[in-house]
């Protein structure tokens, strides 16, 4: 996976980047570790095809303004393709592997832009796909007519390659979770998949997704706001 920095009203930390334009919009793309596969595990390989991990950083959504007690944020960016030329790959599940705070309702989409000439994805908004449709995420609902959000993870085969030219309709993987007046930090994840009937896992995730709150797990992150 690739981490493609976009629009959304956060603060991110960590991660290096590299500045591109597309389609009058400036993106980025982080680079990745990819993690070495165990030898003797029943576990899914971890050097499978997909594009490799963070290496660290984060992103983080303060509370909206006058919203409710409990309120639900969207993370993005995670441009979802192969490292090498072959058959597609499948996202079966994500897991989450670590968290504190308030991180409930985790939910995992595809993502995948109407034009592919269009505006990238978000990389955080508040609300939650696919139509952004909470009172307190106005500003995010333009996202709704701009991609198409798909619930069912392994209807959509990843086949572009890595090395490719970045287009707004590359399939990024979206994770939306609600939280609480504490607020929350999913603090890793791990995305397993399939290519030609053999399980993978990619491993670790690295890649903070904090909506803000009053608890002192988040106040590193958020600050006093």
């Amino acid at each position: 996976m690739h981490f493609l920095p976009g629009r959304g009203r956060s603060a991110k930390r960590g991660g290096t980047s590299e500045p591109m334009r597309k389609v009058g919009a400036a993106a980025a793309i982080v680079g990745f570790a990819v993690l070495a596969s165990g030898c003797g595990s029943d576990e899914p390989a971890t050097d499978g095809p997909l594009g490799a991990l963070s290496d660290g950083g984060g992103v983080s959504i303060y509370r909206p303004d006058k919203g409710p007690a409990r309120w639900v944020g969207s993370f993005s960016g995670f441009r979802l393709c192969l490292d090498e030329e072959g058959p597609p790959a499948r996202i079966t599940e994500v897991r989450v592997l670590e968290k504190v705070g308030q991180v409930d309702s985790v939910k995992a989409r595809i993502g995948v832009g109407r034009d592919p000439d269009g505006p990238l994805l978000f990389v955080s908004a508040t609300g939650s796909a696919p139509d952004f449709a909470e009172a307190y995420a106005k500003d995010s609902a333009e996202f709704a007519d701009w991609y198409e959000f798909e619930d069912d993870l392994s209807a959509v085969p990843i086949d572009r390659q890595c090395k490719d030219e970045l287009r707004a309709d590359d399939p990024v993987l979206v994770i939306t979770f609600e939280t609480g007046r504490a607020g929350g930090t999913l603090l890793a994840a791990e995305v397993l998949y399939e290519v030609d009937g053999e399980e993978f896992t990619t491993g670790p995730v690295p890649w903070e997704m904090t909506l803000c709150g009053r608890s002192e797990a988040v106040a590193y992150v958020c600050g006093s706001r």
